[in-house]
């Protein structure tokens, strides 16, 4: 028998490499918003979440843009406490965690707005 090292961490399964349990992942817990950890996350500071929330916006401007060349999916990355991420975004739709990866990822989606 086969050793399967590999665990999901969010249902029974087990997995000789780490390749399957990731395409195991993507198939069956796309929209995971499951954190397994999530007990050890403590609150943030509210200085956190004001510093945080200045990279947000930077991030978000310096990818936007305000010409029309830039409309389209934009990815932005930000570097911060993974409590923050987790305590702001965890009651969102758009919110999903990737556990192999150990990836957050919310999806925003806007309209195009003329001035």
């Amino acid at each position: 028998m086969v050793a399967k090292p590999f665990h999901c961490l969010l249902c029974d399964k087990s997995y000789a490499n780490k390749t399957s349990l990731v395409a195991h992942e993507r198939k069956f817990h796309k929209q995971n918003i499951i954190i397994p950890h999530q007990h050890i996350l403590s609150i943030p500071l509210y200085s956190s979440y004001c510093h945080f929330r200045g990279l947000f916006i930077d991030a978000i401007q310096s990818r936007l843009g305000s010409h029309r060349s830039t409309e389209g999916k934009k990815t932005i990355q930000v570097h911060c406490e993974e409590n923050l991420v987790y305590f702001i975004f965890r009651e969102q739709e758009i919110f999903t965690f990737q556990v192999t990866s150990y990836k957050y990822n919310c999806v925003f989606k806007g309209q195009v707005s003329v001035e």
